[in-house]
C-alpha cells in the first residue's frame, strides 16, 4: 500500500513534477517520468539511479509545445521547477564509437542493463550509452584510463566516477525505479503471507477445537470427582445420624430401667394403702355416684354456655374485619382526595408561574426588537465606516508592499555582492598562500635535489616517456600517480584478515537493519489497519447511536430535537463529543444548560441509544429515576415497559411509581442485628380485569402468605413498608415485616 501511494502521489520527485502530474490530463502530449519508462535489470536499479542523477525524475514530452507550456503553468502558479525530455525533438547524439574494455569487473555499457519502449530506446542511448557499468569492489582506474572525454563509470552500488569526481554515498529517499515492479513483488509475497496465514489460523482452529475438548473431558472429570465427594459426605453423615441414634435409644433404655423400679415401689405402697382403706369402700361409691350425677348436670350447662360464647365470638370478629375494611377504603379514598387536592393546586401555581413567564418573555421581546433596531442602525453605519477604511487600508498596504519589496530586492543585491567580495578575497588570499607555499616547496625541492643528485633544475631538461603526450595531460597523469601512491599510504600486513571481518560484520548489520526497515514497515501496515478498522466501526456505531438517541429523545420528552456530533470530525477515535437538546417549547440548547431533569432525561436517551446498539438479556439501573419527578418518571417507565419485551430490567430505586410499574420488588430487612433476610412482592395479572395481588415471600423456605397489593395499602402503612418498618395490615407492628 506505501508503494501504490508513492507512485500515485509522486513522492520522491521534485515539487514542480509532483505538480504538472497532479494535472496530467491537460497536456495529452505527456509520456510519463523517465524513472516510469526506464526499467532496469534486477540488481542494476542503484547504477542506473546513480547514472541517471536528477534525469531520473524527469519528465517525457512529445513536442516542445507542451514541455513550454508545462514550465509556463509552474511559473505562474509558483510550484516549483521541473526537468522535462524530449525524445522526438532535436538532434539526438547516440554513440558512435566506445571504446573496447577487457579489463576485470567491466559488466557493460549501462544502455544494455535497461529496457524501455521503442519510440523512447535512442533517448535511453543517449544518456546511458557513455557509462560503463563495473562490480562493487573493483579498482576503477584501468577502466577510467581508457574512458574517452564525455565518459563516465558507475559501479553497481552507485558510485559515479568521471573524469576528475566521483559521486557517491547513501540515499535514504525510496528509489524512483522499478516501483511497479516492487508492487508486483509485494503482491506475490502478500499472497503467499496470505495462504501462510490462513494455514496457521486452521492449525489456530484445530488446536482450540482439542484444547475444548480436553477442557470439557477435564469438567466432566471434576463434576464426578465432586459427586463421589457429596456421596462420600452424605454417607458420612448417615453414619454420624445413626451413632446419635443408637447413643440416645441406650439413654432411654437407662431412664426406662430406673422408672421401671420406682413404679415397683409406688405399686406396693399403693397396695399396702388400698388395704387399708378397703373397709371405707362401699360409703365411698356411694358418695361418688351422687358426685358422679351433678357433675353430668353441671357439664351439660358449661356446653351451653360454651356454645352462646362461640356464636358470640363469632359475631365479634366478622364486626372486626367489617370495622377494618371500612378504615382502609376510608384512608384509601381520604388518601386519593388529598393526592388530587396537592395536583391541583400544584397545577395552579404553575399555571401562574407559566403565565407570569409569558409576560416576562413579551416584555423581554419587545425590549430585544427596540435593542436590534437601534443595533442594526449602528452596524451599519459601522460596516460603511469599516468599507471605507478597508479600502484605505489595502491601498497603503499596496504601497507598502511595493517599497518592501524593492527594499528587500536591493538588500539581496548588496548582500550577493558583498558576498561575492568577500568570495573574491578570500580566494584571492588562498591563492597568494598556495603561490608562496609552492615557491617555498620548490626552492626546497631544488636545494635536497641539489645537495643529494648534484643536479641543477635550472639547467636540466627531464625527457617524457611518451613524446606524443600534451603537457598537460602529462601533468594531470603525474598528478593522478602521485596522489594515488600517496593514498596507499602505509603497507598493513592484516588488512586481508581485517577485511574480512569488516565485510562479516556489514553483512550481518545489513541484514539486521533490513529485519527492523521490514518490522518497521509491517508495524505502519498494521498501524494504519487497525486505525482504519476502528475509524469505520466507530463511524458505524457512532451513526447507530446518534439516530436511537434522535427517536428517543422525541419519545421521552413528547417532541423536540437532539443530536451527538464530534468536535473535531478529522480524528474520530480522539476527538470529544457535543451533545445538543431542545425540549418542545425550548430554544435549541447544549446539555450543560439544562435543568437537572432534562439533563438526566437526556442521559437516559443517550444511554439507551448506546444499550440499543448492542442489546443484552439483562440490564441493570441503579436510581436512575432519582432526578425524574412524576411525570418524567411516567415517560421513563413507558420506554422501560417496551424494552422489557425482550430485556429484563434489575432497578434499584426508592421511587413510589417505579416500584407500583415493577412486576417484583425484591427488599433486604434485618429483624435481628446482623442478619440479613430477603422480602419479595411479586405483582400478578389475574382475570380479565386486569386485578394485581402480591404474594408475600416472608419464609426463607418459600412458604408464601397472601398480602395486599402494594398500590392498594393505606399511605401510612406503605411509608413504613418503604422504611423498613415490620407492619401489620391492622396497622399493629408485630415484628413480622410484610
Amino acid at each position: 500500500n506505501l508503494l501504490k501511494d508513492m507512485l500515485v502521489h509522486y513522492e520522491g520527485y521534485q515539487s514542480g513534477v509532483v505538480s504538472t502530474m497532479e494535472v496530467r490530463e491537460r497536456w495529452p502530449s505527456i509520456v510519463g517520468t523517465v524513472a516510469e519508462k526506464v526499467i532496469p535489470n534486477e540488481g542494476m536499479e542503484t547504477a542506473v539511479e546513480a547514472a541517471l542523477g536528477e534525469i531520473a525524475g524527469f519528465i517525457i514530452c512529445k513536442d516542445r509545445s507542451t514541455a513550454e507550456s508545462i514550465v509556463k503553468f509552474l511559473r505562474d502558479e509558483k510550484r516549483g521547477r521541473v526537468g522535462i525530455l524530449l525524445p522526438s525533438t532535436g538532434a539526438l547524439n547516440p554513440v558512435v564509437k566506445r571504446p573496447e574494455l577487457t579489463q576485470a569487473g567491466f559488466l557493460g555499457w549501462l544502455d544494455s542493463f535497461v529496457t524501455t519502449e521503442d519510440t523512447l530506446r535512442p533517448l535511453v542511448n543517449t544518456v546511458l550509452a557513455r557509462t560503463a557499468v563495473f562490480e562493487t569492489g573493483t579498482d576503477p582506474s584501468p577502466i577510467l584510463e581508457h574512458l574517452p572525454f564525455g565518459f563516465k563509470a558507475v559501479s553497481t552500488e552507485g558510485v559515479v566516477y568521471s573524469g576528475n569526481s566521483v559521486a557517491g554515498g547513501a540515499d535514504e529517499s525510496f528509489p524512483l525505479l522499478r516501483r511497479k515492479e516492487r508492487i508486483a513483488q509485494q503482491e506475490a509475497l502478500l499472497a503467499e503471507l496470505t495462504t501462510q496465514v490462513q494455514k496457521a489460523k486452521r492449525t489456530k482452529d484445530e488446536n482450540v477445537t482439542a484444547v475444548a475438548r480436553a477442557r470439557a473431558e477435564s469438567s466432566r472429570i471434576a463434576d464426578d470427582l465432586s459427586s463421589l465427594a457429596e456421596d462420600i459426605d452424605a454417607a458420612s453423615k448417615t453414619i454420624d445420624e445413626d451413632n446419635y441414634e443408637l447413643r440416645t435409644i441406650e439413654t432411654e433404655l437407662t431412664r426406662l430401667n430406673r422408672e421401671l423400679k420406682a413404679a415397683s415401689t409406688r405399686l406396693e405402697s399403693i397396695e399396702n394403702r388400698q388395704y387399708e382403706l378397703g373397709l371405707d369402700f362401699g360409703q365411698l361409691s356411694t358418695e361418688k355416684a351422687e358426685l358422679l350425677s351433678s357433675i353430668n348436670a353441671s357439664g351439660e350447662a358449661l356446653a351451653d354456655l360454651e356454645a352462646a360464647a362461640s356464636r358470640a365470638t363469632e359475631q365479634l370478629s366478622k364486626l372486626q374485619v367489617s370495622m377494618v375494611e371500612a378504615r382502609s377504603s376510608e384512608q384509601h379514598i381520604e388518601s386519593k382526595i388529598s393526592h388530587l387536592n396537592e395536583l391541583l393546586s400544584e397545577i395552579g401555581h404553575t399555571v401562574s408561574l407559566k403565565e407570569e413567564e409569558i409576560r416576562t418573555a413579551e416584555s423581554d421581546i419587545t425590549t430585544a426588537e427596540d435593542r436590534q433596531s437601534t443595533l442594526e442602525i449602528e452596524l451599519k453605519t459601522a460596516f460603511d465606516s469599516r468599507d471605507s477604511i478597508g479600502k484605505r487600508q489595502a491601498s497603503l498596504r499596496n504601497v507598502q508592499t511595493e517599497i518592501l519589496e524593492r527594499v528587500d530586492y536591493k538588500e539581496r543585491e548588496l548582500k550577493q555582492l558583498r558576498s561575492d567580495k568577500d568570495a573574491l578575497n578570500q580566494e584571492i588570499h588562498q591563492i597568494e598562500l598556495r603561490l608562496g607555499n609552492i615557491e617555498s616547496d620548490i626552492a626546497t625541492v631544488r636545494e635536497r635535489i641539489k645537495e643529494e643528485y648534484d643536479l641543477d633544475l635550472d639547467n636540466t631538461e627531464a625527457p617524457k616517456p611518451d613524446a606524443e603526450t600534451p603537457d598537460d595531460r602529462a601533468r594531470v597523469l603525474l598528478r593522478e600517480r602521485k596522489e594515488r601512491l600517496r593514498g596507499f599510504g602505509a603497507v598493513n600486513l592484516l588488512a586481508l584478515e581485517e577485511y574480512r571481518e569488516a565485510s562479516e560484520r556489514e553483512k550481518f548489520l545489513g541484514t539486521q537493519l533490513e529485519d527492523l526497515r521490514k518490522a518497521k514497515e509491517d508495524l505502519q501496515t498494521t498501524i494504519h489497519k487497525i486505525n482504519q478498522t476502528a475509524r469505520e466501526l466507530f463511524h458505524q456505531t457512532f451513526e447507530q447511536a446518534r439516530q436511537n438517541f434522535k427517536g428517543l429523545f422525541v419519545e421521552l420528552f413528547t417532541g423536540g430535537e437532539a443530536d451527538i456530533a464530534l468536535i473535531d470530525p478529522t480524528d474520530p477515535l480522539d476527538s470529544d463529543i457535543e451533545i445538543t437538546a431542545r425540549p418542545r417549547g425550548k430554544r435549541l440548547l447544549s446539555i450543560s444548560m439544562m435543568s437537572g431533569g432534562e439533563r438526566a432525561l437526556t442521559a437516559i436517551s443517550l444511554l439507551f441509544a448506546l444499550y440499543l446498539v448492542k442489546p443484552s438479556p439483562f440490564c441493570i439501573l441503579d436510581e436512575i429515576d432519582a432526578p425524574l419527578d412524576d411525570a418524567n418518571c411516567r415517560r421513563f417507565l413507558k420506554i422501560i415497559r417496551n424494552f422489557s419485551h425482550n430485556t429484563q430490567f434489575i432497578i434499584i430505586t426508592h421511587n413510589k411509581i417505579t416500584m407500583e410499574a415493577a412486576d417484583n420488588l425484591y427488599g433486604v430487612t434485618m429483624e435481628q442485628p446482623g442478619v440479613s433476610k430477603l422480602v419479595a412482592v411479586r405483582f400478578r395479572a389475574t382475570g380479565d380485569d386486569d386485578e394485581t395481588e402480591a404474594r408475600a415471600l416472608i419464609d426463607t423456605q418459600a412458604a408464601e402468605e397472601t398480602a395486599t397489593p402494594l398500590r392498594e395499602l393505606p399511605d401510612a402503612i406503605h411509608e413504613r413498608v418503604e422504611a423498613g418498618v415490620s407492619v401489620n395490615t391492622d396497622g399493629e407492628d408485630d415484628g413480622q415485616h410484610e
